[in-house]
Formats: C-alpha cells, sequence, structure tokens
C-alpha cells in the first residue's frame, strides 16, 4: 500500500465522504426507482407488474440475486411461491431494498411481509419483521407467531 492511497484513506474516514457518499447513492437509487429509471427487469407478483434496476435487487435480495445469476439477461420474472405474496406485500419489501427498511409495518402486517422477506430472502427485511413480532408477542398472540415461525424454519 502506497502512501498517498493511505493518505487519502485517512482523509476520507476523518471527514466521512464514505458516509456522504453513501447516503447520496442511497437517495439517487431511491429517485431512480421512484422514477422508474433505468428499470432493466420487470417483476409481475398476482396482477402487478413492477419495475426495478437489478442491481438493486441483486444486492438486497438473495432471491433476486440466485435468479439474476443463473440468467443475468433475465428482464421479467413472474414470482410463484405457495402461499402467494401478495402484490402490495411485495410492493412493501420490494421498496425496503431502496430504503434499508420497511416504512409500513404494524402487527398485522407484519407476518406476511415476514413470510415475503423469507421467501425473497432479505435479511433486512425479515430482521425488522421479527423485532417487531418479539416485541409484540403475548399471550393471545403466541400461536399466531409460533405457526409463522415453523414455516419460515422448514427448508
Amino acid at each position: 500500500v502506497d502512501a498517498s492511497a493511505t493518505a487519502a484513506a485517512n482523509i476520507a474516514e476523518l471527514h466521512d465522504f464514505d458516509g456522504l457518499y453513501t447516503l447520496q447513492l442511497a437517495a439517487r437509487l431511491r429517485e431512480m426507482y421512484q422514477s422508474k429509471t433505468l428499470c432493466d427487469i420487470a417483476i409481475t407478483c398476482g396482477t402487478k407488474r413492477f419495475d426495478f434496476q437489478k442491481v438493486v435487487l441483486s444486492c438486497g435480495s438473495g432471491y433476486f440475486r440466485n435468479l439474476l445469476a443463473d440468467d443475468p439477461t433475465c428482464s421479467e420474472h413472474t414470482l410463484t411461491f405457495e402461499p402467494a405474496i401478495q402484490p402490495d406485500t411485495f410492493e412493501i419489501v420490494a421498496e425496503s431494498l431502496y430504503t434499508g427498511a420497511i416504512t409500513k409495518i404494524d402487527y398485522e402486517t407484519s407476518i406476511p411481509l415476514l413470510r415475503a422477506a423469507y421467501f425473497l430472502d432479505v435479511p433486512h427485511a425479515t430482521a425488522q419483521c421479527t423485532e417487531l413480532l418479539l416485541h409484540e408477542l403475548d399471550q393471545d398472540k403466541c400461536l399466531e407467531i409460533w405457526k409463522v415461525a415453523r414455516f419460515c424454519s422448514n427448508d
């Protein structure tokens, strides 16, 4: 490692250039998603079609990473899971790939979101749903949460 590279790394760390760049990059990706700019894959879930950038899907979802590694030229894909992922649920999980968090979540939505995040292999969404369910856990909800946990643990 040469001295100029080390100095540049020290300056970047001191001034948090990397953190600023990461925030700006995330903001640009969200803008591109919202404006449908440079989308190169269409995902159909139920009767609804969604346009995305492959690189974002691949970075955040193991399911899409494997799909696109097997067929990098894929430009359309239909989700076929049993039980089916509802389009509104898929949209929330997919949007989290651009934001890093699920923004529309409560106890009622957390179970279908957890199933979708599990199927799509989206670790941050799975963790967020799990955390909410653990927080909401009480005597009345225990059996329902246990059923979901058993379902997601059967590989």
